[in-house]
Order: C-alpha cells, then structure tokens, then sequence
C-alpha cells in the first residue's frame, strides 16, 4: 500500500503489477486524474486495473474525467459489503 500518488506511479511504470488499484479521485500532490492521465502514457495496461474513491467534492473537471473513462467509481464514505463485491467482480 502507498498513500502518494507519486509513489504509486513510480510503482506501476516501474514494472510492479497489480489484480486492483484503488485510488482516491481528489489527491493533494498529484490527482487520481494526473495519475491516470500519466500512467495512460506510460504503462496504459495499468490504468484499467483502477477504481476511483470519491468524497462527493466534484469538480467540473473531475465530472467530465469520470464521464470519460470507463473505470468503476465508489463513493466514501466505503461500505465494506460494496466494496467486497466491487473487488469480487473485477478481478474474476
């Protein structure tokens, strides 16, 4: 586990490989967004591993991205049953 979106692109382009990639929508150093956009230039396999955790504070911008991508969402705060059965789905 990382808390840096930094760290976690130096993971994922690093070679590390993942089954799921939960990341947090709204970060302080660098956005589940920028993460993203930059992992789909450099490792772009990786980004459908994601799953993006949103706290309801909605950007404009942060609308459109989820409006565009085709990875799942799950609103904070997390239910653990839902979340279980988000995992359970995906990586079958």
């Amino acid at each position: 586990m990382v808390t840096a979106a930094t760290e976690a692109c130096r993971l994922l382009t690093g070679g590390e490989q993942f089954d799921l990639v939960l990341c947090d929508l709204m970060m302080p150093e660098m956005s589940g967004m920028d993460l993203y956009a930059q992992l789909h230039k450099l490792a772009a396999d990786q980004t459908k591993k994601f799953v993006f955790m949103t706290g309801g504070a909605f950007t404009a911008d942060a609308n459109r991205f989820l409006a565009q991508i085709s990875n799942p969402s799950i609103a904070k705060p997390i239910r653990a049953a839902k979340l279980r059965s988000l995992v359970r789905d995906l990586i079958q």
